[in-house]
């Protein structure tokens, strides 16, 4: 895997983590 690859897979995954934690924060503020 090519060093430009690899860095592109891991900002993917950091924004996909921070998008998940505020729809969770979202969901769980919805439902209290």
């Amino acid at each position: 895997m090519s060093p430009p690859a690899q860095a592109g897979g891991a900002v993917s995954g950091t924004t996909f983590y921070l998008a998940n934690r505020v729809f969770v924060a979202e969901i769980g503020n919805s439902v209290t």
